[in-house]
């Protein structure tokens, strides 16, 4: 069985396209993150219910950073070391698997919907060298 060169590009496309989708959806790991967050997000509204009511004195920096709220956000999270053990340092260290392996599933789908190309161009490039030589020799 021979397999056109427009065959081998439409499979290698849907190929590309499995291999994005379900990259995303099962590599990537955004659910993960997704549980991180909303578990930062449950300790705020505990720190809240446990603050009610209390005032801490302004030299009392223990008292003030109990009360202060968790940044919960990826984004905002650039200057939390990963170092430390905290919900917001594994936050960040998640995100940038995330943004890691997005990157990652990316480049293979591309790299496979480029293979696909190749002889696609290949044919295209022959049959114009071709046509091009036939002409040359009056054909």
């Amino acid at each position: 069985m021979k397999l056109s060169p427009g065959k081998f590009l439409i499979g290698c496309i849907v190929l590309a396209s499995l291999i994005a989708g379900l990259g995303h959806v099962f590599y990537v790991g955004r659910d993960d993150l997704a549980q991180l967050i909303a578990s930062c997000n449950e300790q705020n509204q505990i720190r809240q219910q446990e603050r009610q009511g209390k005032t801490c004195a302004r030299d009392d920096l223990n008292c003030l950073w109990k009360q202060a709220s968790l940044v919960c956000q990826p984004e905002q999270l650039r200057d939390v070391s990963e170092s430390t053990d905290t919900i917001q340092s594994q936050i960040k260290v998640k995100a940038q698997q995330v943004a890691s392996r997005t990157t990652d599933v990316n480049v293979v789908a591309i790299l496979v919907a480029l293979v696909g190309t190749a002889p696609a161009i290949w044919y295209f490039g022959l049959a114009r060298i071709r046509e091009v030589g036939n002409a040359v020799r009056g054909r």
